[in-house]
């Protein structure tokens, strides 16, 4: 599950990289048990509704005054 978002070595589209993090087996623990503990800014999912009423969720890519580009896995 911890392999989609993250990548041995880099981070993925959908999550930071996980070498060099040197935390503690508590710290590594909570977040395995609740990932979306400390989640980074560019990491939270956004939720949209299009003009349809569709609703839509990922990672937000691009946005300017007209569009939206979200980006999921």
């Amino acid at each position: 599950m911890c392999e989609v978002p993250h990548v041995r070595g880099r981070g993925a589209d959908v999550g930071p990289a996980l070498d060099g993090a040197a935390r503690d087996i508590e710290y590594i623990l909570a977040n395995v048990i609740d990932p979306n503990r400390v989640v980074g800014a560019p990491y939270f999912i956004r939720q949209i509704r299009t003009l349809d009423g569709q609703i839509l969720q990922g990672l937000l890519a691009e946005e300017d005054e007209r569009f939206v580009t979200l980006n999921w896995s």
